[in-house]
C-alpha cells in the first residue's frame, strides 16, 4: 500500500524520506538507539550519491562532513588507547549514529534546483502540518493517533515528546519559507505547530518558540510582524484561558506554562555540571564517543556538553562550525530569498534546543542543516545572476564608441535605443 501510495504520489528519494523521517522509535542494542523508519532508505541514498541520481552536495559540506567523521575516529582511536576501559560498543554505536546523520545532510545539501526544492519544501508542510493535526485530535479525545508520553505529554509519532517538539519547531521554519504554498493551508498549518508544541510540555521548546519570534521580529518586514503579533494575541488568549477551559483537556500545557524548575532539583544542571566535569579532566578530545554518563546512566541533555565531554575542544568546534557557517552565510544572503529569513530563525530554534537536549543523532535536524546548505549554494547563485550585467554597446553620432554595462551611465544616455536618431 505504501509503495502504491509513493508511486502514486511519485515521490522524489528525498521527498520520501521527508515523509518517514518522523517516524522514530527506540531500539535496545548494546544502549539505547533512536531510530527513524527512513534509515531503511540509507543503503539507496548511498547509492544515489555514488551515482549521481541524488544531486551531489556543495564541496564544502563533503569536506565537513569527512572532517567530522576523521574527528571522530581519531579522539576514537586516543580515547581508547588511553583510558583504562572502554566501552567499545558504545563508542561504536555513537560513531556510527553520527555518520548516519551525516548521509542526511548529504543527500539534502545538494537539493539546489527550485523546482526540486519547492516540492522538498512542501512535502516536508504538508507531513509535519498532518502530523501535527493527527496528534492535536488525539490529545483532545477525538481520535487515536501516536503516543502519550506518561499519558500527558504529546509525543506524535515519536516516542520522546522533546524529540517530537524539536521536529515541530523546525518544522515551522519550513513550512514558513516554502514558496508558493496555500495562503489557507499556510496559516492553519502554523496554528497547528505551534499547539501541537506546546502540547508536547517541553520546555525548552516553549523558550525556543519565544527566540524564533523574536527573531522572526528583528528580521521580518512590517507586514510579517503584524501577522505574527496578531498570531501571539491570539496565542496569549489561548494561554489566558487555558487554566479553565484548555489545561484540564490539554495537562502539558501546565507543565509548560509551569514555575521555573529549581537548579538545584532538575536533573538536567546536575548533568551539564558532570560534563563540564568531565572535561575539564579531558579538555583536548575528550573522554570518548559514546562514553559519557552522568547521573543515573543519563546522557548530558546538551548536545554542546555531550560532544564537549567526550570530542573535547576539538570535536566540539568541528561540530559547531556548520550552524554557525550557515547562519552566517544565511544572513549575507537573506535579501536574496524569501526562503532564508524563516530558515535563519528556525536555526535559532534548533540551536537553543541543542542546548537542552542530545540532537547530534536526531535525522531531522541534519535534513534541515542540509536544506540551509542548499539555500546558500541557490543565494550564492542568485547573487552571481543579479552581478552578471550584459553587456549593451553605446552608440554616439560616430557610430559605436565602445561597449559598457547594461548599468552604467554611458549606456543608460546612450544606447542602441538611440538609432533613430542618426
Amino acid at each position: 500500500m505504501i509503495l502504491v501510495l509513493v508511486g502514486a504520489l511519485r515521490l522524489s528519494l528525498t521527498q520520501l524520506v521527508v515523509v518517514s523521517v518522523p517516524v522514530m522509535f527506540y531500539v535496545s542494542l548494546s544502549a539505547v538507539i533512536n531510530v527513524a523508519a527512513s534509515d531503511v532508505l540509507i543503503p539507496a541514498i548511498l547509492i544515489g550519491l555514488a551515482t549521481g541520481a541524488v544531486p551531489r552536495p556543495p564541496p564544502w559540506v563533503n569536506i565537513y562532513a569527512a572532517s567530522l567523521s576523521l574527528v571522530l575516529i581519531v579522539v576514537l582511536t586516543i580515547a581508547a588507547w588511553s583510558a583504562p576501559t572502554f566501552r567499545w560498543g558504545d563508542a561504536a554505536l555513537a560513531v556510527v549514529k553520527i555518520l548516519i546523520c551525516l548521509v542526511y545532510l548529504l543527500a539534502f545539501a545538494g537539493v539546489t534546483r527550485e523546482d526540486v526544492m519547492r516540492r522538498l519544501l512542501v512535502a516536508w508542510s504538508a507531513t509535519a502540518i498532518a502530523i501535527a493535526a493527527l496528534s492535536l485530535l488525539s490529545v483532545l479525545g477525538a481520535l487515536s493517533f501516536g503516543r502519550q508520553y506518561g499519558g500527558v505529554r504529546n509525543s506524535g509519532t515519536f516516542e520522546d515528546p522533546n524529540l517530537y517538539a524539536t521536529y515541530l519547531l523546525v518544522s515551522i521554519s519550513v513550512v514558513a519559507a516554502t514558496p508558493r504554498l496555500w495562503l489557507p493551508m499556510r496559516a492553519l498549518g502554523l496554528v497547528a505547530l505551534v499547539l501541537a508544541t506546546l502540547t508536547t510540555g517541553s520546555r525548552a521548546a516553549a523558550v525556543a518558540l519565544i527566540a524564533m519570534a523574536l527573531g522572526y521580529l528583528v528580521l521580518a518586514p512590517v507586514s510579517g510582524k503584524l501577522r505574527l503579533a496578531g498570531l501571539a494575541a491570539a496565542g496569549g488568549a489561548f494561554l489566558l484561558l487555558g487554566r479553565s477551559l484548555v489545561a484540564p483537556a490539554l495537562p502539558s500545557l501546565e507543565r509548560v506554562s509551569g514555575t521555573a524548575v529549581s537548579t538545584e532539583t532538575d536533573i538536567r544542571f546536575t548533568l551539564w555540571r558532570s560534563a563540564l566535569q568531565v572535561w575539564s579532566d579531558h579538555p583536548l578530545v575528550g573522554v570518548g564517543p559514546g562514553q559519557f554518563r552522568g547521573q543515573q546512566d543519563l546522557l548530558a541533555h546538551n548536545t554542546f556538553l555531550s560532544f564537549l565531554a567526550e570530542t573535547g575542544v576539538i570535536g566540539t568546534v568541528v561540530l559547531l562550525s556548520l550552524p554557525v557557517a550557515l547562519g552566517v552565510l544565511l544572513f549575507r544572503g537573506r535579501k536574496l530569498r524569501k526562503e532564508v529569513d524563516p530558515m535563519i530563525v528556525g536555526l535559532i530554534g534548533v540551536t537553543i534546543s541543542m542546548a537542552s537536549l542530545n540532537l547530534q543523532n536526531a535525522r531531522f535536524v541534519w535534513m534541515f542543516f542540509g536544506v540551509c546548505a542548499a539555500l546558500v549554494v541557490m543565494c550564492r547563485r542568485a547573487q552571481q545572476a543579479s552581478t552578471r550585467q550584459p553587456v549593451t554597446e553605446t552608440v554616439g553620432p560616430r557610430g559605436v564608441i565602445g561597449q559598457r554595462g547594461a548599468g552604467s551611465p554611458a549606456a543608460a544616455r546612450l544606447t542602441r535605443s538611440h538609432r533613430g536618431r542618426l
